[in-house]
């Protein structure tokens, strides 16, 4: 399980990358996030704890990055905090 969730984690970040350039979250950016994150995890994931990861992921960048900025090493934590929460 660990190592499904270090490459999730790894391909995730990379993505997430691409979005922290924009400034700010719409409706719109969340939603290309999320269907981006379900994509990646679904591919090692079930498609339901894919949808939890990625409604988790996404919800806790907008909560804990209002302005959209934040890092590869930010958006990792996040996406491991969703990966371990979503496990147990």
């Amino acid at each position: 399980m660990k190592m499904k969730s270090v490459s999730v984690v790894c391909v995730v970040a990379v993505l997430v990358s691409m979005f922290a350039c924009n400034k700010g979250w719409t409706d719109t950016r969340q939603k290309e996030l999320w269907e981006s994150c379900v994509s990646i995890t679904a591919t090692t994931y079930d498609s339901t704890m894919a949808n939890t990861i990625c409604d988790c992921y996404v919800q806790n960048l907008v909560a804990k990055y209002p302005k959209g900025e934040f890092t590869r090493e930010e958006t990792a934590k996040v996406m491991m905090e969703c990966i371990s929460i979503s496990n147990k």
